[in-house]
């Protein structure tokens, strides 16, 4: 039985996250589909693979020098799977995403990723205590800005301050909330004002295997 290899396109996006200092500190990356640009594909795992497979890939061919951590969103299935990939720990954040319930199953599969030296993002985040256990495992909060007031925005502040995490400020798109959420201690920020998703052509390695 032999093992043969052929390439397909695959489409990515990625956008920047900043430091105080609107240094570029790391990457969301996002999987795109061609046919639709503007929204990432979160409806099964194989997308979020395909991502993970295009990490230095897709962006190591697009010429990129900085090494910097890249931030991947993870579905449900894949978090909790048992097939999880191996991937290098100080090079990716996971990022669990805001519509995934904080069950047993769910903290139990943060917890291993957690003890094995990957850094926890929780993505879209807004407080409420069931999200207490996966607080206590994360590393980073991801703050949904967008249509916030500066009062609901110090309230999330004030209710994640007990925790132990960095606090990024996503979907920002003015000076103004820039400024605010500096202000509250914020340490991370991403968002349109600053700088929108850019696409990244890439090619995947596709292993098919023949019958004998």
């Amino acid at each position: 039985m032999t093992t043969t290899a052929t390439h397909s396109q695959v489409l990515m996006a990625r956008q920047p996250i900043f430091d105080c200092q609107q240094r570029v500190v790391a990457y969301e990356l996002l999987y795109r589909n061609e046919a639709d640009t503007e929204h990432a594909l979160f409806n099964d795992s194989s997308a979020t693979c395909d991502v993970i497979l295009n990490v230095y890939t897709s962006i190591a061919d697009n010429g990129s020098k900085k090494s910097v951590p890249a931030f991947i969103n993870m579905t449900r299935d894949l978090l909790v799977s048992d097939d999880f990939p191996e991937l290098p720990r100080k090079q990716i954040v996971i990022e669990v995403l805001e519509d995934i319930a904080a069950d047993d199953e769910v903290i139990a599969a943060v917890t291993r990723l957690a003890e094995k030296g990957y850094r926890i993002a929780l993505d879209d985040f807004v407080y409420s205590p069931e999200f207490d256990p996966l607080l206590k495992l994360a590393h980073i909060v991801k703050v949904d800005v967008l249509g916030m007031s500066q009062e609901e925005i110090a309230k999330q502040v004030k209710l994640l301050r007990p925790f132990n995490v960095t606090l990024l400020a996503e979907k920002i798109e003015t000076v103004e909330v820039l400024e605010h959420c500096h202000a509250l201690g914020f340490k991370l920020f991403q968002g349109h004002f600053l700088s929108k998703p850019k696409l990244i052509k890439g090619r995947k390695l596709k292993l098919t295997t023949p019958t004998c």
